[in-house]
């Protein structure tokens, strides 16, 4: 199951840099961060159930902090 939501994490986080980078929209940046940080979750929780807990904290945190920057760019536009 997480193997499967960060397969779709992945492909939203490309696909939406993707379009920003061939249409030079950064509007969508905010939303890219969003899915980038759920895909950053996920890494850690499936590195924290194969007992590497010091990979999971580290994705925790950089988890937290890309959700940060995704919150601010939503409260920039």
């Amino acid at each position: 199951m997480v193997f499967v939501l960060r397969l779709i994490f992945a492909a939203a986080t490309t696909g939406l840099a993707l379009y920003s980078l061939i249409t030079d929209n950064y509007g969508l940046m905010p939303w890219m961060f969003l899915t980038m940080s759920l895909l950053l979750l996920t890494m850690g929780i499936d590195e924290y159930l194969k007992d590497r807990k010091v990979f999971g904290v580290f994705s925790f945190l950089a988890f937290a902090f890309v959700l940060y920057v995704s919150f601010d760019g939503f409260m920039i536009l």
